[in-house]
């Protein structure tokens, strides 16, 4: 949702005490403007969980082979 404005798709319940980081798309902005190589990860990880999603989601890439 950061990265593409959409809005949020997920909530989450956590199961033992947890610190939570709360970061809006100023702070990610301001972040990768001062270590670009944060937004790249950043960018990695989402493009190789969309792919993830979009094989497990997806009936006709599930049943291809790797």
């Amino acid at each position: 949702a950061l990265l593409s404005r959409a809005p949020r798709t997920a909530t989450v319940i956590a199961a033992v005490p947890s610190v939570i980081l709360v970061a809006n798309k100023t702070d990610l902005d301001r972040v990768v403007g001062k270590a670009p190589s944060v937004g790249r990860e950043f960018a990695e990880y989402c493009r190789r969980r969309m792919l993830e999603n979009l094989v497990r989601t997806n009936f006709i890439l599930r049943a291809a082979s790797p």
